[in-house]
């Protein structure tokens, strides 16, 4: 298992064919997980993360972040900020968190929370669990 740390900056960081950890740190990073199984932490600032393949847990942190979970069962938290998040395919669970996100299931059988915030939460193909949580939602 491999565990990258990115710096304060806005960096661009690719996680490898097996299982990493991937710290994003501060900045508006971009982080690609690749295959494997990756659990990844964006930090303070607006990312965009991109799971990959595996079955891959994603906390989005600080900021406005846009994430795709990607092929596999993922479970993705957008953390703090206004958020937009991809399920992909696979079972997805899906924590919008604090903020007024924009959470989309995708194809498969998603279980999806908003969180607080006024949420907009779309379900996509599958037999998906939608949760609005604290706010003023659509769904």
């Amino acid at each position: 298992m491999d565990k990258i740390y990115g710096g304060d900056g806005n960096d661009t960081i690719y996680g490898g064919a097996g299982d990493d950890v991937i710290y994003g740190g501060g900045g508006n990073d971009t982080i690609y997980g690749g295959g494997g199984h990756d659990t990844i932490y964006g930090g303070k600032g607006d990312d965009k993360i991109y799971g990959g393949k595996g079955d891959d847990n994603i906390y989005g942190g600080k900021g406005n972040d846009t994430v795709y979970g990607g092929k596999g069962d993922d479970t993705i938290h957008g953390g703090k900020g206004d958020d937009t998040l991809y399920g992909g395919k696979g079972n997805d669970t899906i924590d919008g968190g604090k903020g007024n996100d924009t959470v989309y299931g995708g194809k498969g059988d998603d279980t999806i929370h908003g969180g607080k915030g006024d949420d907009t939460l779309y379900g996509g193909k599958g037999n998906d669990t939608i949760d609005g949580g604290k706010g003023n939602d659509t769904v």
